[in-house]
């Protein structure tokens, strides 16, 4: 099976931050890098394509009601950077809390991972029209599952990681929670929280899908959850943390 070295790099801020506010923080962050670091922002100077349609390296998150930021391949390396020798990110400016850096082995795994996907939005305009269209719970969860499989797929090719043939990326969903009401950039979404399994190491805490370097879309640690059957239909569930 093919493998990669994946360098990550997380930091969590001694900055109290909401999920509402990920945006600013993200700008402050762009302006104090640089804007001409395009890994920070993802936006270009092309006024005709002004964003940068590929996998983020670099994704902003509130964890433990503190700012978070998690650095990717090369947006590990700049993340890395900006971090002073006092532990500061960018010193005088970010006190950092924590810190962790490793070399993550991204690889198919011959049985299939559990994983917890959080606040994930999976729906664009024309697949929210082909979900309203679906009036049972399995329909649903096919079409979930369709749509992870692809955006799994666009993360192991933002880090160069070539899914193998033919057996290929095989996901099933188990559960899923949803869909629930998200805003971003002052748009409505429908998010979802989702339990599933994939035949491939993906590192946690990352983000996939929809703004996904705003914290939405969240990969987590399996952990307990609790079944609600008498006000969800049985194929779904909410987390416990």
């Amino acid at each position: 099976m093919s493998t990669i070295k994946l360098p990550i790099c997380k930091i969590i801020l001694d900055q109290p931050l909401k999920r509402s506010n990920i945006r600013s923080f993200r700008g402050a962050v762009s302006e104090a890098v640089g804007l001409g670091n395009i890994l920070f922002h993802n936006h270009t100077d092309d006024t005709q394509k002004p964003l940068r349609f590929r996998y983020p390296l670099v994704q902003y998150k509130v964890q433990q009601g503190k700012a978070a930021i998690i650095g990717l391949a090369e947006g590990a390396i700049e993340l890395r950077k900006h971090i002073s020798l006092d532990g500061e990110f960018f010193a005088g400016t970010f006190p950092i809390l924590s810190r962790s850096d490793e070399n993550f082995k991204l690889a198919m795994t011959a049985e299939p991972k559990p994983y917890y996907l959080a606040q994930w939005l999976a729906l664009n305009q024309t697949n929210a029209e082909r979900w309203g269209q679906f009036s049972s719970t399995a329909a649903q969860q096919a079409e979930l599952q369709r749509i992870l499989v692809a955006h799994l797929l666009a993360f192991a090719a933002g880090m160069g990681f070539d899914v193998p043939r033919p057996k290929g990326l095989e996901v099933g969903i188990l559960e899923f929670a949803g869909p629930r009401r998200a805003s971003y950039h002052g748009a409505r979404f429908s998010s979802f929280d989702v339990r599933f399994t994939a035949n491939i190491n993906l590192p946690f805490d990352i983000g996939i899908g929809k703004s996904a370097s705003h914290g939405f879309g969240c990969i987590w640690k399996p952990r307990s959850y609790i079944r609600k059957l008498k006000s969800k239909p049985a194929a779904q569930f909410s987390f416990e943390w």
